[in-house]
């Protein structure tokens, strides 16, 4: 399925509904939209992954609901660094 979403990237603007944060990292995505709960209200946060503000850091936010956590990321990044 990535490769798909790879192959039309390039053409074609894609939103992706996913309850997989794999997708963000295998993707290397231009913009999250993460979209969670807590406390009974709903909390929206967005921004590429490597966004920071006073508030949140995109990259902690998918970090912390992504299976493997930030470990899964840094290994991705230097998979990406290597094909550089």
């Amino acid at each position: 399925m990535l490769r798909e979403f790879r192959a039309i990237a390039g053409s074609r603007q894609v939103i992706l509904i996913t309850h997989n944060p794999q997708f963000i990292v295998n993707l290397d995505v231009d913009n999250v939209i993460f979209i969670g709960k807590k406390n009974g209200s709903l909390s929206i946060r967005s921004g590429a992954l490597e966004y920071e503000c006073d508030e949140y850091s995109m990259l902690e936010t998918v970090a912390d609901n992504i299976e493997g956590g930030l470990d899964t990321i840094k290994r991705r990044m230097k998979r990406y660094e290597k094909a550089s």
